[in-house]
């Protein structure tokens, strides 16, 4: 090998070491007195430097290109429910005019019709589901989106008990994410011993490239990226993390790569690897490769369940400790990692401490259940456009919940949790208004809450957010028919979005507790009478999976039909408070009195309600929105019935709602 490789290569290579980019300065050396192995090195490391940095403008671009693709498809089905709704109303009136002329008066039997033969079918067109058929490309349109809406089963893993999938549309797009890496890390790299060292270079940029993308999928508060491609935090992470490992492979390669170009190009003159290690730019370089590898190790789905706050305390520290070497590592670098420090300081240090932060005075309950704990306080609302949780928040938005007085370790942890009330509604004049995190207890944080609440009934919490897009909420409010499933606690997802479609007022006085409270140093335990009577069932269904009926009193804040009365003119301890409306229209029961399980059939529920009775005004063009929260099998069983009905023709769009680390 020593003969193979030519002295003045060797030399380009010592030259290396250096933080300096002289390689550079080696190009310009020589002219055509170069030999080709070395002029073909320098070639594709100065093309690296050069083509690599495009991934960004590659990135920025195809996020513009689909935001304003789904921005189109917005408006395009906005201007549809706006015509379909325009030819509704002429039809409605002439099926009641067709109606009411059909009887004449008293007559019996009924004047017939002129217009009317054996082949006018009994109900009105419009009474009828719609079946309009379908041409070829639509047949086809609505099989590609069908496949693409379908979530595989779980594969086993060797990192976690499970390692659920996501929807094949999901997949397909990680994996074209995963090719566009792939084409900039071998697009005109030459694949040969003699030119392993601008491998390796290459594999280092491709990392580096990569942090400003990484910090922006991680950001809690990166709001633009939402709004544009309309995906929720939880989707962002999952990008967040199948990134995470891709760069750790690259930084292998990159780690492997050096490590071979020691052995052929320096270690022949008589070099240690211990000489080697100890250079400036390779002992910088080989502490942020362990840094990094100690964060993939750290985050594998195992280790960050059952380590959680281990895993958030490490995540942190490793991180900022890697910045800081791989930024002294190479100048080429330094723009990376100076961009991906400016994003988390953009979106911690700004965004999250310095404007979204509000401490409150909350109340604990520990629910019938003895597994949740009910965390309550009244949030002071001032203008919308405030910053945090005094601007107010919409349905489906979450905060980062900070406990400082559990102790020591709980004051710098901030864990996520959806807001479980009703969302302040637009041009409210209500003061404050009342907030609910329902907090089922697992492991660690939730589980010292839980443990906490036992003794103390009030304490000084701090909340930080809300965060989150409004996508499915604009979802929500803008279809045709909703359908809204929830499993345990995935009813804090669900509940707030049946509030904001099925509820007009926007007041707090009209919000009926149902939970015990204090009045005059008495216990009162409000009495409640539910009701079904303004609720369109065939436009509006709301599923709620839970093990057993003590979960209900989960659900706290309920929607008055009548002004409610919370007067104690004695020592008892019930207050009638009048009836409320129920929000939830299906309730499903999964555990029995002696223990055993039993699972609805989603799938025939979902379906049953969907194609709906025959004497109902169903239209399979009508835009349906199918909201999901709840545990993956759950989801994917409701992923995959829309998939069905999407193959069928019907006009489903669904959103999965989980928040997960």
């Amino acid at each position: 090998m020593d003969d193979a490789i030519p002295s003045e290569l060797r030399a380009v290579l010592k030259l290396s070491l250096s933080s300096r980019d002289n390689i550079v300065a080696a190009a310009a050396e020589g002219g055509e007195r170069r030999i080709p192995v070395l002029r073909e090195l320098i070639q594709a490391i100065l093309f690296s430097r050069r083509f690599t940095p495009s991934y960004i403008l590659v990135m920025v671009t195809t996020i513009l290109l689909w935001g304003s693709v789904k921005w189109l498809i917005t408006c395009v089905r906005s201007r549809k429910k706006k015509k379909r709704l325009q030819e509704e109303r002429p039809a409605a009136a002439s099926i009641a005019s067709s109606s009411s002329s059909t009887l004449q008066g008293t007559e019996s039997p009924p004047s017939k019709d002129d217009n009317v033969s054996e082949a006018t079918p009994l109900l009105a067109e419009a009474q009828l589901r719609v079946r309009r058929p379908r041409s070829a490309p639509v047949r086809t349109w609505h099989r590609i989106r069908s496949l693409m809406l379908r979530q595989p089963k779980p594969i086993p893993s060797v990192t976690a008990p499970k390692n659920t999938l996501p929807a094949n549309e999901t997949s397909m797009v990680i994996l074209l994410f995963l090719a566009l890496n792939l084409f900039y890390l071998f697009y005109r790299m030459p694949l040969s011993r003699a030119m392993v060292f601008a491998f390796a270079d290459r594999a280092g940029i491709a990392f580096v490239v990569n942090l400003p993308v990484l910090y922006t999928f991680a950001a809690k508060n990166n709001q633009p990226l939402q709004y544009i491609t309309g995906w929720s935090y939880e989707g962002l992470n999952i990008f967040h993390r199948r990134l995470g490992e891709w760069m750790t492979v690259a930084a292998i390669l990159h780690a492997i790569g050096m490590v071979v170009a020691f052995y052929d190009l320096i270690a022949p003159s008589g070099y240690t690897l211990g000489w080697y290690l100890t250079r400036k730019i390779i002992l910088l370089g080989t502490i942020a490769f362990c840094f990094y590898l100690g964060i993939y190790f750290t985050s594998i789905g195992y280790f960050r369940q059952a380590f959680y706050e281990l895993f958030l305390a490490l995540h942190i520290f490793l991180q900022v400790g890697a910045l800081v070497m791989l930024f002294f590592h190479h100048h080429t670098a330094r723009p990376y990692v100076g961009a991906a420090l400016a994003i988390w300081a953009l979106d911690r240090l700004v965004s999250r401490m310095l404007c979204k932060t509000g401490s409150f005075i909350a109340t604990l309950q520990i629910a019938a259940d003895k597994e949740t704990v009910l965390l309550y306080c009244d949030v002071p609302l001032r203008k919308r456009n405030s910053f945090g949780m005094k601007g107010g928040w919409h349905a489906g938005q979450h905060v980062f919940l900070t406990v400082p007085e559990m102790g020591t370790k709980h004051k710098l942890q901030a864990h996520p949790f959806t807001i479980a009330s009703p969302a302040p509604k637009r041009g409210t004049s209500d003061e404050t208004w009342p907030l609910q995190l329902t907090i089922r207890a697992q492991d660690g944080f939730s589980r010292d809450l839980l443990e906490y609440a036992k003794l103390h009934q009030h304490t000084r919490v701090y909340m930080d957010g809300p965060y989150s897009s409004n996508e499915v909420l604009e979802a929500v409010r803008n279809c045709d028919r909703l359908c809204l499933i929830a499993g345990g606690s995935g009813i804090a997802v669900t509940y707030p979005f049946a509030w904001d479609r099925e509820v007009e007022s926007n007041t707090a006085k009209d919000i009926v507790y149902d939970r015990v409270f204090y009045a005059n140093g008495v216990k009162v335990r409000p009495t409640i009478k539910k009701s079904f009577p303004l609720l369109d069932e065939s436009r509006f269904a709301h599923f709620w999976i839970r093990q057993d009926t003590s979960h209900e009193a989960w659900l706290t804040m309920l929607p008055s039909t009548e002004q409610p009365s919370y007067d104690v003119s004695s020592e008892g301890v019930t207050a009638n408070t009048g009836n409320t409306l129920d929000l939830v229209t299906h309730r499903f029961d999964t555990r029995s009195a002696t223990g055993e399980h039993r699972r609805p059939d989603i799938k025939a529920e979902l379906e049953a309600w969907l194609r709906g009775d025959i004497k109902q005004k169903i239209d399979m063009q009508h835009n349906i929105c199918v909201v999901v929260s709840g545990p993956d099998a759950l989801v994917r069983d409701v992923q995959n019935t829309v998939a069905s009905l999407v193959r069928e023709g019907w006009n489903v769009d669904i959103h999965v709602e989980k928040f997960g680390w």
